[in-house]
């Protein structure tokens, strides 16, 4: 239910319009391992696999605060 919530905050996919490269990763594991983050202190380096790559997680960390996507959730 919380996820129902905070999902319409969260920015659209981006596709290519030529199809090409990768989709895009669940945003939930990605702010699950962002709340990790800020939660535990720990460096993004330290983050557990189990939320995707850290680079990954850490992108869309910056990604989101442009449009203060993080304070809205």
């Amino acid at each position: 239910m919380q996820w129902e919530y905070i999902r319409k905050y969260l920015p659209k996919h981006r596709v290519r319009k030529d199809g090409k490269g990768r989709p895009w990763s669940n945003p939930r594991d990605a702010l699950n391992g962002i709340i990790w983050i800020l939660k535990t202190g720990a460096r993004w380096k330290d983050l557990p696999e189990r939320y995707g790559a850290y680079q990954r997680v850490h992108g869309r960390f910056q990604n989101w605060g442009k449009p203060r996507v993080m304070q809205k959730v």
